[in-house]
């Protein structure tokens, strides 16, 4: 059978009039009444599908009404309604009811509302209005078990979808749990075994440097036996009386036993070995630096982790009942609702009239279907014709709910239905495939049409430093745009994707392309902080809120307003607050028209607040100031998530107005972004630009050419040790409630995960179809690997320290050695059609396998002579020049033509189509430089990835008492306002210290800041006249010279002096001033002030208000400037900081990121 039309490439197969081939023309005819098909990747899954209802439609055996399609999607819904409107003629494909599952079942819940108990008008949550909901359910529960921080919003809205999804309510969840006064005493014992475990064997003591010491062996073992004893008499205190008790302190006897098994073999084990006992046993679990860094999961952090679950489940059972209710009362219902309360209707009496108005029921992408919807499935079918397709290599939505054994189980549910199988792929090559087809969990062996080509997978032995890996992904893509490898043809910039597992990654690829001027698009993307515009905004709001805000008022009134500095002191001065000057004071301002428009639109939206829906309030407010012309690129891309907050908390919110709650929901960068990214998952392809993307993003598409960077354990990591702390993972509990998990201690809980990740790679490798690139290695930094602990466990535990092993570039090269040394397996494809044959020997593996690593490095460390430009011609960098300089003439002249298409074509790879935002931003501060100063990775880790520091214990006893970053914070707010408020004395900046401390919750900081005011008025400085505070500045000219995404910061205070010169001055809190040779602070404030200034700063330095001040330090200019070239190789260093270069010294001793392991040890010199 054919079809009259062609099939698109991004459907899998090749544009040409499409043929049935292989294993279709069998599934789209066959007479079985229930059919499950198992398709692979680029089979024509879709095409499929359609020629079997054109069939039955040809056939007269069915009308087109009679036949219902349900797709995981709208847009397969969308795609399957498309391609039958292309094969039927008429209106036959309009007939046909395509849906996806919720949609189906919101529209039978529309029909039978009654019958179900609800009114027809019932409202259907949005993931914005669930949100909304929960997030005020999470602020009223009581947290007894567990703080807020731990059990956050997000944490609670998985929770609850998870166990409604699964229909467990909250009854049985607590049935399940075990009592929690038991929780609470085995947490307790846990702490106190950490606790002993860091005391006997941690960073500080002894016991994790015997091994460097004299009788070292003697003495590890000597605190070993201390442990052991510890353990045995905490596991004698566990209540059995609870069969979970019970099991925990089996669990513990297992622990005595690794104790035991560690006594016995340390001492014939090497230096590295001082630090198992602390992984193992202490606080640092897991994370015990390069020592365990392989090391996923121990025996005390799996009891910890389940434990703080079972204690988060006992808090938010309170808060499912709540949403739950909170349904109930508004006649509501969420996605989880639909689809159980639609299997309910169809399972009752009036289930028979909804079936029977289909004779065939169809499933596309059924891999990807949970165990509710395939309930539904079940109950819809009872007499129906079954037509069930997916893929079970392609399940890779687990982690979201979805059960892959759907479809490779669902006889248990159909007992008569009949397994098919498409295995003719029409997209790729069979090199790729047969690379995906020799991959551990590969279920099928798929046979290409296409047959083979040489130099179709390419692999690259890559650095196992990520950026230095991204950029060799960026250098080979510049040779495949460019042809600079050898027998590899051209290609085009739309033809390439970069895939890749995780957002990160893609930031790091997307830094190195931009770097490299090649333009690229990026589906998705996160950022941790809040556009300016955005931020602006919520100023706004605050100020509605509170009118008395003064810093949010300020910067409404700068930013929204353009109101000067000089008319923003005289407000201050003039009143209590800003918004009181405001009111009085405009006729004395140098720009009243301005501050009347600010007063007039503040105080008439302060009203509408009032009355209005947060809804009527904001479109107001943007129509009336004007204030969206504040917005940039990124603020405009968040705009739609940002209204579609809003819209659901004007919905949910108990009167609908603006509250500082709302305020607080709204100020969430994350969720505004993901919000923008969760309309779809699929990624979008790009016909100028390379596409990068995650795997998950890609998946239902295809490209030419497919790269698949950073290949190798932590490409696709098994789950970590703090598997249960995750928040979006409540399967532990769910088994448990099951009675699937008989013993969440001892059984693994990976394998599944495992698997799951086997078929992303097969998922990632089969979205090529000319060329796939393999970079990976398969190196880690750990000197005890997990494998050489699980020896350490007794019989009665089933998980392994390293989890499931999952290290995908072993398994691509063992896979790839394997095609080129034996004869490949390969069957003949369809003969009648005379297709291309599958089979490939091992000279065409040979052949269609090449290592590019030398190359791509010779390419990547190599300076190009020539400027490249992707119409498929080059020029030398003279001709560049001198191009460049002409059309900066004929801009500055006006006469260049944006239509010029020569120019639009040559010039398409500039660096200004590269979209920065998301990339891995470098933005240096002067704290960020000194900190590269003293350690590359400290840098790496606290200002570019933004790391999480050790735990600091509560009850730990310092020498340092005192906050002093909150001292600092505090007076730094004190002098501002007093600059805006023209506060000259100190019983008035004492005033002020009292009330911003109040403001901002830093009362703990005010008698040491009201000391540093003392010593403020006893300095010559309150003899200079203070001309500007807390000045921002980004100087893009150091961040373009360095390659640094900015170069930022704040300048505390410029002066006049007493000899009417400009000086920039930083205050301290504490004693002691910095030296020019150690500090870059003051250069950047100076260059900053010249950028700011029209008049010369004469000088920078800082004004120490410690104990021993006050002592003001100024630096002459000249010697200020003589810093620039080291600021600007410091500056070029730390953009290219990295995790893996250390240099261990004196300030390691405070440094947050200890457990890490690579400080000095306590007995060798500083």
């Amino acid at each position: 059978m054919t079809t009259e039309r062609s099939e698109e490439t991004t459907n899998s197969d090749l544009d040409e009039e499409f043929i049935l081939k292989g294993n279709q023309p069998a599934v789209a005819t066959t007479t079985a009444d229930r059919i499950v098909v198992d398709a692979g990747a680029g089979t024509g899954k879709t095409t499929t599908m359609v020629a079997r209802i054109e069939a039955l439609l040809e056939a007269e055996t069915v009308t087109p009404d009679e036949i219902l399609v349900l797709t995981f999607a709208n847009k397969a819904a969308h795609g399957a309604i498309d391609r039958l409107t292309d094969s039927l003629s008429g209106t036959d494909a309009f007939d046909i009811d395509a849906y996806t599952y919720h949609s189906f079942c919101y529209g039978i819940l529309r029909e039978y509302a009654y019958a179900v108990g609800m009114s027809p008008d019932f409202e259907l949550l949005t993931d914005d209005r669930q949100r909304a909901i929960i997030g005020s359910i999470h602020d009223s529960l009581t947290f007894t078990h567990t703080t807020p921080e731990r059990a956050t919003a997000a944490d609670l809205t998985k929770f609850i979808e998870t166990f409604r999804n699964a229909g467990i309510g909250p009854d049985t969840i607590e049935e399940t749990l075990p009592d929690p006064a038991l929780v609470s005493q085995l947490a307790t014992i846990v702490r106190e075994l950490k606790q002993t475990a860091d005391q006997q064997f941690g960073a500080d003591s002894e016991g994790s440097l015997a091994f460097r010491s004299k009788n070292g062996h003697p003495r590890l073992v000597k605190r070993l036996e201390r442990f052991k004893n510890v353990l045995s008499y905490q596991r004698s205190l566990i209540d059995t009386s609870d069969p979970f008790g019970e099991h925990v302190q089996t669990y513990l006897s297992h622990c005595l036993s690794i104790v035991e098994t560690l006594i016995t073999v340390l001492p014939d084990k090497n230096d590295d070995w001082s630090r198992v006992p602390s992984g193992l046993f202490g606080t640092w679990s897991g994370v015990h630096g390069a020592s365990l860094k392989d090391t996923k999961q121990t025996p005390i952090s799996r009891l910890d982790s389940l434990l703080e679950l079972f204690a988060r489940a006992h808090t938010f059972c309170a808060g499912y009942r709540q949403y739950e209710q909170v349904l109930t009362e508004r006649d509501a219902i969420d996605y989880a609702g639909l689809i159980r309360r639609t299997t309910e209707l169809l399972e009752s009496d009036l289930g028979t009239d909804i079936c029977d108005r289909y004779t065939h029921i169809f499933c596309d992408e059924f891999q990807d279907t949970d165990s509710a919807q395939l309930s539904l499935v079940a109950a819809l079918s009872a007499d129906q014709s079954v037509f069930v397709i997916g893929d079970a290599d392609q399940a890779i939505y687990e982690w979201r709910g979805a059960d892959p054994t759907n479809i490779t189980d669902i006889a248990s549910v159909f007992p008569t239905i009949e397994p098919m199988e498409l295995d003719l792929n029409f997209r790729s090559y069979q090199p790729i495939l047969d690379l995906s087809n020799a991959l551990p969990g590969s279920t099928k062996t798929l046979q290409s049409t296409r047959g083979t080509a040489p130099n179709s997978v390419l692999t690259v032995s890559a650095d196992r430093e990520k950026p230095i890996q991204a950029s060799q992904v960026s250098s080979t893509v510049s040779n495949l745009l460019t042809g600079g490898f050898e027998d590899i043809e051209t290609h085009n910039l739309g033809d390439i994707a970069i895939l890749v597992r995780q957002n990160y990654e893609a930031d790091l690829i997307c830094a190195a392309l931009a770097d490299d001027s090649i333009p690229y698009t990026r589906s998705g993307g996160t950022h941790d902080s809040m556009p300016v515009g955005i931020t602006t905004l919520l100023a706004y709001l605050r100020v509605l809120v509170d009118p008395t805000d003064d810093r949010s008022l300020i910067r409404v009134l700068k930013l929204v307003y353009r109101i000067p500095d000089s008319d923003i002191r005289i407000l201050a001065r003039q009143g209590e607050t800003v918004i009181a000057g405001l009111r009085e004071a405009v006729d004395s301002l140098a720009h009243p028209d301005r501050a009347t428009r600010a007063l007039n639109d503040i105080t008439e939206l302060t009203e509408l607040r009032r009355s209005s829906s947060l809804s009527a309030l904001y479109g107001t407010l943007c129509t009336q100031t004007k204030i969206k012309w504040t917005f940039t690129d990124r603020d405009r891309a968040l705009i739609p998530a940002l209204e579609s907050r809003i819209d659901a908390f004007s919905e949910t919110a108990t009167d609908g107005r603006l509250t500082a709650g709302f305020i607080r929901y709204l100020d969430d960068p994350a969720a505004l972004e993901s919000a923008r990214t969760l309309d779809s998952d699929a990624g979008e392809k790009s016909e100028n630009a390379v596409d990068v993307m995650t795997v998950h993003q890609a998946k239902g598409l295809d490209f030419p050419v497919v790269l698949l960077p950073f290949l190798g354990p932590s490409w696709a990591p098994p789950p970590s040790f703090n598997l249960w702390r995750d928040t979006s993972d409540w399967s532990v509990l769910e088994q448990f409630c099951t009675g699937s998990l008989a013993s969440p201690l001892m059984e693994s809980l990976s394998d599944t995960a495992a698997a799951e990740q086997w078929r992303v790679l097969h998922v990632a490798i089969t979205r090529a179809r000319d060329r796939l690139v393999l970079f990976g290695n398969s190196e880690t930094h750990a000197t005890v690997h997990a494998s050489a602990l699980d020896p350490l466990l007794p019989t009665g535990i089933g998980w392994s320290h390293g989890g499931a092993s999952v290290d995908t570039w072993a398994a691509v090269s063992d896979a790839i050695e394997s095609l080129t040394q034996t004869e490949a397996v390969g069957a003949e494809a369809d003969t009648d059609h005379r297709i291309a044959t599958a089979k490939t020997d091992q000279e065409d593996h040979k052949r269609a396998v090449t290592d590019i690593t030398t190359a791509v490095e010779v390419a990547r460390k190599q300076t190009p002579e020539q400027i490249t430009w992707y119409d498929g011609s080059t020029v030398s960098a003279d001709r560049a020049i001198s191009e460049i300089r002409s059309l900066t003439r004929s801009i500055k002249d006006g006469t260049i033509s944006i239509h010029d298409s020569q120019t639009e074509t040559r010039y398409n790879a500039v660096p200004s189509q590269v979209t920065r935002s998301d990339s891995l931003p470098r933005i240096h501060s002067h704290t960020a430089l000194e900190t590269f100063g003293d350690c590359s990775r400290k840098h790496y880790l606290d200002h570019v990835v933004y790391g999480i520091s050790d735990p600091v214990a509560t009850d730990s006893e310092t020498d340092d008492s005192v906050p002093w970053q909150e001292v600092g914070t505090l007076f730094h707010h004190v002098a501002e306002d007093a600059y805006w408020r023209s506060l000259t004395t100190q019983p008035q900046w004492n005033d002020a210290c009292d009330r911003l401390a109040r403001e901002h919750g830093l009362q703990s900081a005010v008698p040491h800041a009201k000391q540093c005011i003392e010593r403020y008025f006893q300095s010559e400085v309150t003899e200079w006249e203070l001309k500007a505070v807390e000045v921002p500045f980004s100087l893009d000219h150091l961040a373009e010279r360095s390659g640094a995404d900015a170069v930022t910061g704040y300048i505390d205070a410029v002066y006049k002096n007493i000899d009417d010169e400009l000086v920039v001055l930083d205050y301290k809190s504490t004693d002691g001033d910095r030296s020019l040779e150690t500090s870059y602070q003051l250069v950047l404030y100076l260059l900053a002030a010249d950028a700011r200034f029209s008049e010369q700063v004469a000088g920078a330095g800082y004004l120490s208000l410690g104990a021993s001040g006050p002592t003001c330090t100024v630096f002459d200019r000249q010697s200020l400037l003589a810093q620039i070239p080291s600021l600007m190789e410091q500056l070029s260093k730390a953009t290219n900081s990295t995790y893996y270069s250390t240099t261990p010294g004196t300030h390691c001793r405070y440094c947050p990121h200890r457990s890490l392991g690579c400080g000095p040890a306590d007995d060798e010199p500083l």
